[in-house]
């Protein structure tokens, strides 16, 4: 059985190259799709982290979720959605290495 960790996505609405100088130079991962399966059409970026669910409570990763966000629309990037996932299995986890 894999350890469990969070996957922490932030959604944005808006220009990929802006997108990624920011939440690349937060420490988060940066991916960009054409169509998401929940937001439509259009193209959707994405600020991605894992926390250690030994390390992290739920609050503590929302919080820090949230505060992101907030820095995000601070530097005027229009945010979608925030969204947390406690991840009990995953196939590839060894791959990750949560904070």
């Amino acid at each position: 059985m894999t350890n469990k960790y969070y996957e922490c996505h932030i959604t944005f609405n808006d220009n990929p190259e802006k997108v990624k100088e920011v939440v690349e130079a937060a420490g988060w991962s940066f991916s960009c799709i054409a169509g998401d399966i929940v937001l439509g059409e259009g193209v959707k970026c994405y600020a991605t982290k894992h926390f250690n669910s030994e390390k992290y409570s739920d609050t503590n990763v929302i919080i820090i979720v949230c505060g992101f966000a907030v820095e995000c629309r601070g530097h005027r990037l229009n945010v979608l959605r925030e969204k947390v996932e406690l991840v009990i299995f995953d196939t590839k986890s060894s791959k990750i290495r949560p904070d």
